[in-house]
């Protein structure tokens, strides 16, 4: 049995999901990539300090992605609906 006939969705319901799911991810991932970015060019100001250099930004900064993409679904949901 298949994901749509066991929820009951209709047809005009999996259109939407679709369109909607579509667009959601380019816009997620645009978000996401921006938001990295502008967080590692931040954390480039604190490099020197201690041992901490790029190596250590760009982990630190993509430790951090996860949260951030919770962060900013909300955002993406709105702008791809």
């Amino acid at each position: 049995m298949s994901l749509a006939a066991r929820f009951g969705w209709r047809i005009h319901d999996r259109l939407v999901a679709r369109a909607v799911l579509g667009m959601l991810l380019p816009v997620w991932l645009l978000l996401l990539g921006f938001d990295g970015i502008t967080a590692f060019i931040s954390e480039l100001d604190e490099i020197g300090d201690g041992g901490y250099g790029v190596g250590s930004a760009l982990l630190y900064t993509l430790y951090t992605l996860p949260r951030r993409a919770y962060e900013l679904f909300p955002t993406a949901m709105v702008l791809a609906a």
